[in-house]
């Protein structure tokens, strides 16, 4: 299947879900729903450029808009990222590449991950 095939199946299965739910919801997705939230792109290098060029559609982006999704939780981009965007808080706990220096200049430490990219939210 093509990339537009698997991203409309997701999509469609998505909109089916938040069709039933009632109350705050989170969303946890492997790709970001947002194009902002692909700052790892600013971390330079050819190579992390091109794996970050699927990190997500803008179709994904306005289901949670048009839902009123509060919360996104994603990953892919290997990067640590909170951002408010159109109303939805989004966050990215990846872990990064651990014990490299790929594209990201040092090399995070085990602690670091522990308390910086583990993520509890208390929802109201």
């Amino acid at each position: 299947m093509s990339d537009e095939v698997v991203t409309k199946i997701f999509n469609e299965r998505l909109e089916n879900h938040l069709d039933s739910v009632n109350g705050k919801i989170v969303c946890c997705s492997h790709h970001v729903p947002f194009k902002e939230l692909q700052t790892a792109i600013k971390h330079g290098g050819r190579a992390y450029s091109f794996f970050n060029a699927y990190g997500g559609s803008a179709e994904f982006g306005r289901i949670l808009r048009r839902y009123k999704v509060g919360y996104s939780l994603s990953g892919h981009l290997h990067t640590n990222t909170h951002m408010m965007l159109y109303g939805v808080e989004c966050y990215q706990t990846s872990i990064g590449y651990l014990g490299t220096d790929y594209c990201f200049g040092t090399k995070p430490r085990y602690d670091e991950i522990i308390e910086e990219r583990t993520l509890t939210l208390n929802l109201p």
